[in-house]
C-alpha cells in the first residue's frame, strides 16, 4: 500500500491538472465567442478586450459549475505595500487570475494578456501610426520580462492578434529577440487548431518555461480546440503554478 502522503499528493496533483485543464479551456472559448459577437480590430484597448473574456468567464456556466472565480486587474501586494512604505496604488497587477477552492487549498491560474499586431496600423482618434514593433517591445518587456523579474507570480501570456497573421506575429517577437542577443528564448510552436496557437519559450538557462496562448482576431477560420494542445502542455507544466 501506497503511503498516506503519496496518495494525498497524487489526488492534489491531479486536481490541479485539472483546474489548469479547465482554465485553458475557458480562455479558449471565451476568445472565440468574442469573436463570433463582436468585431475585434486595432481600435479595440488590451483592458477593453480583456474586460470582454473575463466577463464570459465569469458568467459561464462551466466556471460556475466548477467553482472556478475569475479575479480582473489582480493587484499584487509587496511586504513594503503591506508595511505602509509604498503607496497601494502603485502595485504591479495582472490582468486576470482564475482560482480554484478545493479542501483547504487555493490554486491560481494567472494571465497577463497582450495586444499584438504584425503590421503598423492606423487607430481612430490617433494621428500617428501604431509601430508594430512598439507593441511587441511591449509584449517582451511588461509580458515576457514582467514574469522573469517576478513582477509576476508564474503564469501564461495571453496575446490578441489584432491584424497580419499569428505566425507573422511570432516571427517578428523571435527576430525582435535575436536582436536582444536573446535568441535561446524564442517563442516555439506547440500546436494549433483554428485561431488558437500555442507556443513556449525558454529562459534563465532552461530553468523557467512561459506559455503563451495566442488567439487570432482578425482573419477567419475554424477556432474548435484542439485537445493534444492541452494534453501537451499539461504534461509539462504540473509544477508552474
Amino acid at each position: 500500500m501506497a503511503p498516506v502522503g503519496w496518495v494525498n499528493s497524487h489526488i492534489i496533483e491531479r486536481v490541479k491538472s485539472s483546474f489548469r485543464r479547465d482554465c485553458i479551456e475557458l480562455l479558449e472559448w471565451a476568445c472565440r465567442k468574442l469573436k463570433s459577437e463582436k468585431k475585434i480590430d486595432v481600435d479595440w484597448a488590451e483592458e477593453n478586450i480583456t474586460a470582454n473574456i473575463y466577463t464570459y468567464i465569469h458568467n459561464s456556466k462551466k466556471a460556475i459549475k466548477k467553482s472556478i472565480f475569475i479575479e480582473c486587474e489582480h493587484s499584487l501586494f509587496t511586504e513594503d505595500i503591506l508595511n505602509n512604505r509604498k503607496k497601494a496604488k502603485a502595485a504591479n497587477r495582472l490582468d486576470m487570475v482564475l482560482q480554484h477552492d478545493w479542501k483547504g487549498r487555493r490554486f491560481a491560474f494567472n494571465v497577463e494578456a497582450k495586444n499584438l499586431i504584425e503590421h503598423n496600423a492606423a487607430k481612430k482618434n490617433r494621428s500617428s501610426e501604431v509601430k508594430a514593433n512598439s507593441v511587441l517591445r511591449r509584449y517582451i518587456k511588461t509580458g515576457i520580462d514582467h514574469f522573469l523579474k517576478a513582477h509576476y507570480p508564474q503564469g501564461c501570456l495571453l496575446g490578441y492578434v489584432l491584424n497580419g497573421t499569428t505566425a507573422g506575429v511570432v516571427g517578428k517577437l523571435n527576430i525582435l529577440m535575436s536582436k536582444d542577443k536573446r535568441g535561446t528564448e524564442q517563442l516555439e510552436y506547440v500546436s494549433r487548431k483554428g485561431l488558437w496557437t500555442c507556443y513556449i519559450s525558454t529562459h534563465e538557462t532552461d530553468t523557467i518555461q512561459l506559455q503563451h496562448f495566442l488567439f487570432d482576431f482578425c482573419n477567419k477560420g475554424r477556432i474548435d480546440f484542439h485537445e493534444k494542445t492541452i494534453e501537451f502542455l499539461l504534461s509539462w507544466v504540473s509544477c508552474q503554478f
